[in-house]
C-alpha cells in the first residue's frame, strides 16, 4: 500500500484508500491518536525533499 498526503484528511479524520481489496475506493477512518505522529513525520520528510531539492539545484549551476 503507498499512503500519500493527498489521501489524508486531517479535518474529517479520514484515510481515502484507492483501489483496495477488490479494486475499490474506500474511506477509513484515521485515528484520533495517529493524527499528530502522522503530521510530524511529513514535516520531517517535507524538510528532507525540500534539503535535496536545494542540493540538486547547486549542483546545476
Amino acid at each position: 500500500m503507498r499512503l500519500r498526503v493527498m489521501d489524508l484528511d486531517y479535518d474529517r479524520q479520514a484515510l481515502f484508500v484507492c483501489s483496495g481489496k477488490g479494486d475499490q475506493d474506500r474511506v477509513v477512518t484515521l485515528a484520533e491518536e495517529l493524527i499528530v505522529p502522522l503530521q510530524r513525520n511529513l514535516e520531517v520528510v517535507r524538510t528532507l525533499f525540500e534539503r535535496d531539492v536545494m542540493k540538486e539545484g547547486a549542483g546545476d549551476k
